[in-house]
């Protein structure tokens, strides 16, 4: 039954527009109540016109209303995309300005220095001139000496190259600005690339000179410390201490200055030989068959363990 059903909703209301799948389930919720015979199909189907008209009303409205959604998503995309692509367009426009203006104050700059120092060799060359025309004034009056004469020639001369120097300087400006005007379209990240390169060159020559002055600082520290101890031996040797003692290692503090040092040391040579001298009487100490005191003994002893 429910293919009779659907054959005849489809005759009857496929004017409609409603699709067969629409038709399709309606027949089935149709023949589900139970109640449609042959007897009363046509009944059944005639009767479905209404809703089946207020059906496909509402499809048409939800196609509509789809439709105007989707148009104006359609629209707002549109805008936005435009918008999106004016804001970058004036975003290009503003970097290229910058660049333009970038790229004009190199080439003032560069002129500005061609110039002065085109100026500046101008000027040294009418110096030149005129000191040259004040030469030659003097000489025809025989008003120059000969080792005048030759000094100036001297000064000539160096002034030329001086001359030719400051023309090859300008020259390599020159040619510094046609490179500027040359490569100044490179792209921007190339110049970062080289930016950040020369920081990292940077960073690794601080750290070798921080390396290299604290290799230094530690050199200094040692070859100080072997100067004042051989300082230190020299001193102890002229005051005629003995060797055995100096090889024990004399400890004098590292603060002390050249007159602590002076002083102490004689105060050890002083009971070194006090050791020589056979004292009056009491305690004695004998070395090389002398014999010293008990006082002399125990001084030094103290400056034996020092």
């Amino acid at each position: 039954m429910k293919e009779k059903i659907f054959e005849a909703l489809k005759q009857k209301y496929s004017k409609l527009g409603l699709g067969s799948d629409i038709l399709s389930a309606h027949a089935e919720a149709l023949d589900a109540l139970g109640f449609v015979t042959e007897d009363n199909l046509q009944s059944v189907i005639d009767a479905q016109e209404s809703y089946l008209s207020r059906l496909q009303q509402l499809n048409d409205k939800r196609v509509n209303d789809a439709s105007k959604s989707i148009e104006e998503r359609l629209k707002k995309e549109q805008a936005d995309a435009e918008a999106k692509k004016a804001e970058e367009a004036q975003k290009e426009k503003e970097r290229l300005q910058a660049e333009e203006e970038k790229k004009k104050k190199a080439e003032e700059e560069a002129k500005r220095l061609a110039e002065a120092a085109k100026k500046e060799a101008e000027a040294k060359a009418a110096k030149e001139a005129e000191e040259r025309k004040r030469l030659e004034e003097l000489k025809k009056n025989n008003e120059i000496p000969e080792y005048f004469k030759k000094a100036q020639e001297e000064a000539l001369a160096r002034a030329k190259e001086e001359r030719q120097k400051a023309e090859a300087e300008r020259k390599e400006i020159m040619e510094l600005i046609k490179s500027i005007k040359d490569g100044f379209e490179a792209k921007s990240t190339e110049f970062a690339n080289e930016v950040e390169k020369l920081n990292k060159d940077k960073e690794a020559q601080a750290e070798l000179i921080k390396q290299m002055k604290e290799d230094a600082e530690v050199k200094a520290a040692a070859e100080a410390k072997r100067v004042r101890l051989e300082k230190i031996i020299s001193k102890a040797r002229e005051l005629g201490i003995p060797q055995f003692r100096i090889d024990e290692g004399i400890n004098i503090p590292d603060e002390a200055d050249d007159d602590t040092i002076t002083n102490t040391l004689s105060q050890m040579a002083s009971n070194y030989k006090a050791l020589e001298q056979k004292p009056s009487g009491g305690f004695g100490l004998h070395t090389n068959n002398k014999t010293v005191s008990k006082e002399e003994a125990d001084s030094v002893a103290r400056l034996m363990c020092n």
